[in-house]
């Protein structure tokens, strides 16, 4: 055991349940501890202790509940638009939106079929907002972009709605296949199969519609009210729904809105690490818990949450979901290429849009995993790969948080299987 280390351990009998965190990383209070090497912590700030990178600016909302930017390299601190609680650091991977004059739906490149688009000073969390208008004909009253996909692409378009006359609203990714069609009632706040509702108060909605493209080509992303579910009726001249902000991008799940102009624009991912070990960790036993919320998850790559990693042939990961996101969360250990431990805790269950907090430890022999209070389960052999850095919101072999991470707390030896199960809960 190093000197450095051995401070910590002093005031710790094995076992003792008053053992204290070496590191806590409260993103939720915007507090952040670390040991001191001398068996107490010190408050450091963010950009001490961690390393975070975004070459592209980004969006969220703030404690006001406005939606504002944030330049590139700088973490986003995300607040519920409704509720304005904080709801930890923003992770997403890399995104592009491709619709273009994202924010306005008055330019010409935004098709108006049957419709026109009336500016209003109803206001949004976006905005203000504009009015989508049907015309007096027995048409669809149809608002769309021409957007290019490729075969075996998975798609999400949504966007800000609210109802006026017109209380359900079809979005569709539409062309020489239908990829997705949903219809989104504005006024019970449900979508049908393969369609997601976000509210944002005062009756707005983020409309999501998700699906997977066949045939390479063209194709519209387009938002039009439906009567008695049918797209094709018989409109007044005046009805209709409040809209703003749209984006379509490739995956499975919305994420934060990317605002486009004349061109597309890419969001890029959010990185971040602790990079100095010394003196909060202990090769040889610890204990990681990761509190967070998913926002979606990836179709086949799966989820990594945090990862005790070294230069990608080694880890101790926090997992969020599998490959095929049908089991998590949980945690792997990988030494020299070879898998010491899987634990899934909740195993038999997939993911879904919760907030979960993983607890997980280690030492040689024995590794534990417990998920929101769940029974810890082991693995009673392998052995402890070496360890240079902490990840967040990723693995050290690929994939990816999206979401919210709450709180990162470890403690520099191996919890008993009961203390993780109650950390966790």
């Amino acid at each position: 055991m190093g000197a450095a280390l051995k401070p910590l351990l002093k005031r710790l009998a094995a076992g003792s349940p008053a053992a204290l965190p070496t590191l806590d990383l409260d993103f939720l209070a915007q507090t952040y501890r670390v040991s001191d090497g001398a068996g107490g912590m010190s408050s450091v700030a963010f950009a001490d202790l961690i390393t975070f990178t975004r070459s592209s600016a980004a969006w969220r909302f703030n404690a006001s509940g406005v939606l504002e930017q944030v330049a590139a390299n700088q973490p986003r601190f995300d607040y519920d638009p409704v509720t304005l609680q904080l709801r930890g650091l923003l992770i997403e991977e890399q995104r592009t939106n491709l619709l273009l004059q994202s924010g306005d739906p008055l330019h010409t490149v935004w098709g108006k079929s049957n419709c026109s688009i009336t500016p209003t000073s109803v206001m949004s969390p976006f905005g203000a907002a504009y009015k989508h208008v049907e015309d007096n004909t027995l048409n669809p009253h149809i608002l769309s972009q021409s957007i290019t996909l490729t075969a075996g692409q998975v798609v999400t378009t949504w966007r800000a709605i609210k109802a006026a006359e017109r209380t359900t609203v079809r979005g569709q990714i539409s062309g020489a296949t239908t990829v997705t069609s949903v219809d989104f009632n504005l006024t019970t706040g449900q979508a049908s199969t393969g369609g997601v509702m976000i509210s944002l108060g005062d009756g707005w909605f983020l409309c999501g519609a998700t699906g997977t493209v066949t045939t390479t080509g063209t194709y519209v992303s387009r938002f039009y009210p439906i009567v008695g579910g049918q797209g094709t009726y018989q409109g007044d001249g005046s009805s209709g729904f409040y809209l703003t902000v749209a984006q379509c991008e490739v995956g499975s799940f919305m994420t934060s809105y990317i605002p486009t102009t004349s061109s597309q624009v890419t969001r890029a991912a959010d990185v971040a690490s602790v990079n100095t070990l010394s003196p909060w960790f202990n090769p040889t036993a610890g204990t990681l818990l990761v509190d967070y919320t998913p926002i979606g998850y990836p179709a086949a790559t799966g989820m990594r949450v945090a990862s005790l990693s070294s230069s990608g042939s080694e880890l101790f990961d926090i997992v969020g979901a599998n490959g095929a996101v049908t089991a998590g969360p949980g945690c792997n250990v990988i030494s020299g290429g070879a898998t010491q431990a899987d634990l899934y805790p909740r195993a038999s269950t997939a993911p879904t849009l919760q907030n979960y907090r993983i607890a997980a430890a280690y030492a040689a022999n024995s590794f534990a995993a417990s998920a929101n209070g769940s029974v810890a389960v082991q693995d009673t052999a392998g052995t402890v790969p070496t360890i240079n850095q902490m990840l967040i919101g990723k693995g050290c072999f690929g994939g990816q948080l999206n979401g919210y991470i709450r709180r990162i707390r470890y403690w520099p030896r191996r919890l008993f299987d009961n203390e993780l199960q109650r950390i966790s809960a």
